[in-house]
């Protein structure tokens, strides 16, 4: 088995019960569980606006900013794979399996991004995970 897998250890989650029929599927586990968190999450709608005005502290800007798809590249390799995928769906792993063939497009489009000073909503949200530091003087709550 090791040879197979070329020595690391698989990941052995057990089957489980969904709509009264246990799954054993890998993938179908995976998209039972994305679809069981990503409900978990709603977001809040508030009155609180954004100012239009910006209170700059500095005069600095960027005045130019090449794009490179070898840069892109590389960036896009040094990624860890371990990490969970963001909003697109698209894990790392798969982004870096095809990075040879979407570097180009992602030039065009961080270009077109920086010139137009337009950036996609998608690329402004975040995961945020609550992390509860345990203090001497208080109870560990579990979620």
């Amino acid at each position: 088995m090791k040879t197979f897998t070329n020595g690391k250890k698989i990941p052995s989650i057990p089957p489980i019960l969904v709509n009264n029929k246990y799954v054993s599927n890998f993938s179908t586990k995976a998209n039972v569980f994305n679809t069981f968190f990503s409900q978990q999450c709603t977001n809040v709608t508030t009155s609180s606006i954004v100012p239009n005005t910006l209170n700059l502290i500095s005069d600095k800007r960027i005045s130019q900013l090449e794009f490179n798809a070898g840069d892109i590249i590389f960036m896009i390799r040094n990624l860890n794979p371990n990490k969970a995928h963001g909003h697109n769906g698209f894990s790392i792993r798969m982004i870096q399996l095809s990075c040879d063939s979407i570097a180009k497009q992602l030039k065009l489009i961080f270009k077109n991004c920086f010139e137009t000073s337009t950036f996609p909503a998608e690329w402004k949200k975040g995961n945020i995970i609550p992390i509860h530091k345990k203090d001497s003087k208080q109870e560990v709550h579990n979620y």
